[in-house]
């Protein structure tokens, strides 16, 4: 029998296909609220970026990766940090160590119906800004979205706005500086 390629790869090929699959885990994990689809988002989005894109992706794909900064690489960190701290239990990399934007990582406890019915989310705090989870995925989705499919050579404007909006709606800890009342709770 002959040998497979460097690898055996079972029905993923290229950047798309990775991306295909982070889109179906992040849409797992918005419904699932659970810690080991937030670990698989993690890891798929990781891979993409750190693998897929180096031996599949295209010169302008790993351009576009290159151009994310700010707040922006603060949101691909956090994804770096939690496939690490979860894969490895413990980082011991100097890069991994020092690289590191995630300070603090929860899921909200079940402490009233909303919650109970519809599910905790998951919070992620760096020093300078907090997301949940669906914005977490959002934004990551986003951001890999545009460097795997384009177009163009422009950060997309409206991922940026949404960060910039966050973080104007977050004091230094992170907390809503003005948080809609649950409508629920009376």
């Amino acid at each position: 029998m002959e040998r497979q390629e460097d690898c055996v790869r079972i029905g993923f090929h290229t950047c798309e296909d990775m991306l295909g699959k982070l889109e179906r885990e992040g849409q797992r994990l918005l419904a699932s609220h659970d810690a080991d689809d937030v670990m698989n988002f993690c890891m798929t989005g990781h891979h993409l970026l750190e693998d897929w894109l180096r031996w599949s992706g295209s010169d302008v794909m790993r351009k576009r990766h290159k151009m994310i900064t700010g707040d922006a690489k603060a949101v691909i960190q956090i994804l770096y940090d939690i496939s690490n701290g979860s894969k490895h239990f413990r980082l011991t990399r100097e890069k991994s160590i020092k690289a590191r934007v995630l300070d603090k990582s929860y899921a909200e406890p079940i402490d009233d119906w909303w919650k109970y019915f519809f599910a905790p989310t998951f919070n992620y705090e760096t020093k300078d800004l907090g997301l949940n989870h669906e914005q977490f995925v959002s934004q990551v989705i986003g951001y890999l979205a545009w460097i795997v499919r384009g177009p163009g050579d422009t950060i997309p404007q409206n991922l940026l706005a949404e960060l910039e909006q966050l973080r104007k709606s977050q004091d230094a800890n992170g907390n809503d500086k003005d948080p809609s009342p649950d409508p629920c709770k009376s």
